[in-house]
């Protein structure tokens, strides 16, 4: 366990994690997700899946306002981290009991 808390201190420290409170106004668009939501919120819309934000960093076709992640992801998601930090795009880390309160999932 203490190796899984290291990895993800360093993965947070490396690419520019923020690691918020559940009641940051950054992670607002992330809340109370419903299935209609990521289809769009206005002119926005929600990516779900490491896959599918990844594809969407790679190939830089829509810009990406942010990223909310659940820590227990982080030292998982270093290469992709690594992209987004490379792009510019704010990274939002939340404990995982957190994430799921904000997410709805």
């Amino acid at each position: 366990m203490a190796a899984d808390a290291s990895a993800t201190a360093m993965a947070a420290d490396n690419f520019g994690v923020v690691h918020v409170a559940p009641d940051d106004p950054r992670v607002d668009v992330y809340r109370n997700l419903k299935e209609r939501d990521l289809a769009g919120r206005g002119d926005r819309f929600i990516l779900e899946g490491e896959n599918s934000v990844h594809n969407l960093v790679r190939h830089g076709r829509i810009p990406l306002e942010s990223v909310c992640v659940s820590t227990k992801r982080l030292a998982a998601m270093a290469p992709l981290l690594e992209a987004l930090r490379d792009a510019a795009v704010p990274v939002y880390a939340l404990d995982a009991e957190a994430y799921s309160q904000i997410v709805g999932f």
